[in-house]
């Protein structure tokens, strides 16, 4: 793989000896150092760069970027700039850095991208400048189009690592050379694809961010696209196990109502539901067609399909592709599957077999997933790496967030890959005590010997010791990196529960946790969350809620009105 410039984290050096003299810093206006954006046009920047645009610009503004446009009200003062970097001789990665001419907070953050990128988000830009945050921002080095990347291997690396160091890299200078002083505080904010690109940044380049927040990452594309796409629709293409929208809804509808809590029709934690698709078995005189009831056949597909334990398997070895999908919402669409034009198809295609059309109708999962898993760009892409320890030694801190009814990046595989990171953390006694009761899914993440294959006896006696270990590894890995869950929430926000955590954007709970965590030494715990009407940040609160950090449950305290979050704690 190609050599990157990795030499201009300069920004750690500016850190004062004391924690708060550094976070009394951070809340300083800061004005700018440059005599006008316009001369930084002529700052050299590393990795091919060239800067196509630098302008001061503010109030009302429409902002038209690659891929993207934004109008943004009563903007204050800001430099913008506009740039390219080419780290290969087919790549074209551009980005942009925004930056407070005045009232500077001292924080830079770099703002991940979604699906295949192919744009730069303009409008998270503008309301992170108008918080005071020199911000950046890229398009991952594509054009959003899949045919770009087929046979093309600068666009296919620069979207899999080398677009996001690249943008860092050049933010950095600009930062120093425009105020004088570079970042105090470095953040990586993304969900999905954003949130694999914070995962990226934690595991190949651990001095970069000291501050990391990764939602719902898709990390693990080759296993992902297969599990919940071509595997899905390789199930349902048996009409006698294909869905109807009706049933779809029958089993989002009867699972909500058999788990969730009656006051604010959200289910807490999967994990404590014990509903079964199997009530939904269709009884004399009623059949399919109503909607009302499922076939023997439907129910057995579902439990294929349904949890932790669900999903995508070798049929040869039984080893987990991918886990299943929870019930609660988000279903519908998801089901019957894949398609030949379906997105995720495209992207196995384009990016790992250069080819738009392959034949993903004859993918046999007993065989092929071990030599997509070998590809090149397969490993390129992943980012599952559960070794955070050089990040860590930096003093990184990393929060990773899912929802519990994510239907596009199924929520087990977020909390498999932190407990791989969990038993990574374990020294070799507390490994081998987890190990014995150790029940995640292998597929890769976790053990190697599976559960079932040791002796119950032998399960049961040290079981209090491997539930101990297990805590103990989990201890350890909290001191930098933590998972937290929300309640009735789909991918990257949407669903019953409460999310306005995502909607205030930097001012949100999660991530003013982050920050206090990285700048004041504060490690969250439950984390108060509100849902409002129609999801805003402003709407009225409906009800309010806790975030708990996995693998704590959210639980009623049993007292107390259920709408608010004081009468709930995470245990």
């Amino acid at each position: 793989m190609e050599t990157f410039v990795r030499s201009l984290n300069v920004n750690r050096c500016l850190l004062p000896a004391a924690v708060g003299v550094a976070s009394a810093f951070l809340f300083m206006p800061v004005q700018a150092h440059a005599s006008n954006c316009e001369t930084l046009t002529g700052v050299s920047l590393p990795g091919n760069t060239t800067i196509t645009s630098a302008q001061t610009l503010s109030g009302n503004l429409t902002i038209n970027a690659v891929g993207a446009t934004a109008n943004s009200t009563g903007m204050p003062p800001f430099c913008r700039i506009v740039g390219v970097t080419r780290p290969g001789p087919n790549s074209s990665v551009n980005w942009e850095v925004w930056m407070p001419a005045s009232g500077w907070n001292g924080r830079y953050v770099q703002i991940g991208g979604g699906a295949i990128d192919g744009s730069v988000n303009v409008s998270t830009l503008a309301a992170r400048v108008q918080l005071g945050y020199a911000a950046a921002a890229d398009d991952g080095g594509s054009t959003g189009k899949f045919a770009d990347f087929v046979n093309n291997s600068d666009r296919q690396l620069d979207f899999a690592y080398r677009a996001y160091p690249a943008t860092h890299d050049n933010a950095i200078p600009l930062i120093r050379t425009f105020y004088g002083a570079g970042p105090q505080k470095s953040y990586f904010t993304g969900c999905s694809e954003g949130g694999r690109e914070a995962l990226l940044m934690a595991q190949r380049y651990p001095t970069y961010f000291d501050g990391i927040q990764a939602g719902s990452p898709a990390k693990y594309p080759s296993h992902m696209w297969i599990g919940n796409n071509i595997w899905l629709d390789r199930l349902f293409s048996n009409p006698a196990n294909a869905l109807s929208v009706q049933q779809i809804n029958l089993i989002q509808n009867a699972s909500t109502a058999a788990c969730a809590s009656p006051a604010t029709g959200v289910v807490a934690d999967p994990r404590q539901c014990k509903w079964d698709v199997s009530s939904l078995l269709c009884t004399a005189g009623n059949t399919p067609e109503t909607g009302t009831c499922l076939s023997a056949a439907q129910v057995a597909t579902m439990k294929q399909v349904l949890g932790r334990n669900g999903g995508a398997h070798n049929p040869r070895t039984g080893k987990m592709i991918f886990p299943g999908v929870n019930p609660f919402s988000g279903l519908t669409g998801l089901f019957p599957g894949s398609n030949a034009t379906d997105s995720h198809i495209q992207y196995i295609g384009s990016l790992f077999y250069n080819n738009l059309n392959w034949p993903w109708q004859d993918y046999n999962f007993a065989s092929d997933q071990a030599k997509l898993d070998a590809l090149p760009m397969a490993k390129a892409i992943e980012t599952i790496n559960p070794d955070l320890s050089a990040f860590a030694a930096h003093g990184g801190k990393l929060l990773m967030w899912a929802g519990w009814e994510d239907p596009q990046i199924f929520v087990w595989d977020t909390v498999n890959f932190y407990d791989y990171m969990v038993r990574h953390n374990a020294n070799p006694v507390d490994g081998a005590l987890i190990d014995l009761n150790y029940d995640n899914p292998e597929y890769p993440y976790g053990k190697t010997t599976p559960s079932e294959f040791i002796n119950p006896a032998l399960k049961q006696r040290f079981a209090a010791a491997s539930h101990a270990a297990y805590g103990r590894a989990v201890d350890a890995t909290s001191k930098f990196a933590k998972l937290y869950m929300a309640s009735g929430v789909n991918h990257c926000g949407g669903g019953p529960g409460a999310q306005d955590f995502i909607a205030q954007g930097m001012n949100g709970s999660l991530t003013q946790a982050l920050i206090n965590w990285v700048e004041k030494g504060e490690a969250p715990e439950a984390i108060p969350v509100s849902k409002r009407q129609n999801d805003t940040a402003t709407g009225a609160v409906k009800f309010s809620s806790l975030m708990c950090p996995y693998p704590k449950s959210l639980n009623y305290s049993g007292s107390g009105d259920p709408l608010s979050s004081s009468s709930y704690t995470c245990q």
